[in-house]
């Protein structure tokens, strides 16, 4: 873990989501700054924190031409790592569509 400079809120829940993330066999990278925490995880999936909740990208719209995005709230990082971790298991089997 890098030494982040930020705010503690958003510190202390993305190394909460990271501790997690490793009970669930995932391995982060964790930075801050700028009122933003974020967890880098191997597959080019990140998860943002800005202290209130976790959020990351989840695929893409056509339609919209835009990413589309899951989030949870930031008090509860078991639970969020299980997601991520669900959609960490989806980036490894299928690649991601990307913004054209």
């Amino acid at each position: 873990m890098n030494s982040p400079v930020g705010n503690a809120t958003e510190i202390l829940a993305v190394r909460a989501l990271g501790q997690a993330l490793e009970r669930e066999g995932i391995t982060a990278e964790v930075h801050a700054g700028y009122g933003l925490a974020l967890a880098f995880i191997d597959t080019g999936l990140v998860v943002w924190c800005n202290g209130h909740r976790f959020w990351w990208r989840t695929g893409w719209n056509d339609r919209f031409h835009r990413a589309v995005y899951a989030w949870h709230p930031a008090i509860d990082p078991p639970r969020a790592a299980r997601r991520v971790a669900r959609q960490y298991a989806l980036a490894r089997t299928k690649p991601q569509s990307r913004a054209k």
